[in-house]
């Protein structure tokens, strides 16, 4: 278990839990990985595509993802929500609806919106935001990586990969979309044991724009009578 996820409350938003939504979100970033530990390609050219994704967003300096997240079951769409994420180095704060959470590399800031409370957390090495990419730099023992086909969607052709927990998951699967131009992820869906299929698709994805640092620290004054629970 990664102590980071264990920061959060596994709470409901709506039909999807925090911890699928980091999840998913996590799954964003497997884009910035290396993969330097494959030295053969043995999954159909699953692992090609990732290096040459991973070689483009590790020389990005700062990355900024609007998203949308869909629940489905049984072909009903129990929800749908978007939220924002952006990252530079081991800095991010990512905002939904009813909660902020902001991270500056030391200290991490869980806002809940309904409750007006902040949890802080002291931010140690080892362990990375769930959005950082050690999180998945030895993604080689938590999954396998299979190339499915080419697809045309919207006059694009995008790669369709899927990743595979080597480990018992609430999930059975993650489907990969990439664009083929330039290798940008497009969405990811994940697929539950319980039939739902959970798809965080990206609305935005914007780089390399500066960001200052202060953007990664709660500000308490723009919150009222916030309630701040300090867990440092």
């Amino acid at each position: 278990t990664i102590k980071h996820i264990q920061l959060f409350p596994i709470i409901k938003i709506k039909n999807i839990t925090m911890k699928k939504l980091i999840t998913l979100i996590l799954l964003i970033t497997i884009c910035t990985i290396s993969y330097a530990q494959n030295s053969v390609d043995t999954d159909q050219g699953a692992t090609s595509i990732l290096r040459k994704m991973a070689a483009q967003y590790n020389a990005y300096s700062s990355m900024q993802f609007n998203f949308t997240v869909k629940v489905v079951k049984d072909k009903k769409t129990l929800d749908t929500f978007q939220g924002e994420l952006k990252i530079k180095k081991n800095k991010y704060t990512m905002f939904l609806e009813d909660q902020k959470v902001y991270c500056d590399g030391v200290n991490l800031w869980n806002y809940q919106k309904e409750s007006n409370e902040v949890s802080i957390f002291a931010f140690e090495e080892g362990d990375e935001p769930i959005f950082h990419p050690k999180i998945l730099i030895n993604w080689e023992k938590n999954f396998r990586a299979q190339f499915i086909r080419e697809l045309a969607e919207n006059n694009k052709m995008l790669y369709v990969v899927d990743l595979l927990p080597l480990q018992s998951q609430s999930y059975y699967k993650i489907r990969a979309y990439i664009n083929k131009s330039n290798h940008q992820i497009v969405r990811f869906e994940m697929y539950d044991k319980n039939n739902s299929i959970s798809t965080l698709s990206v609305d935005k994805f914007v780089v390399n724009k500066p960001i200052e640092d202060s953007l990664f620290i709660f500000n308490a004054t723009q919150y009222p009578n916030v309630f701040i629970n300090d867990m440092r």
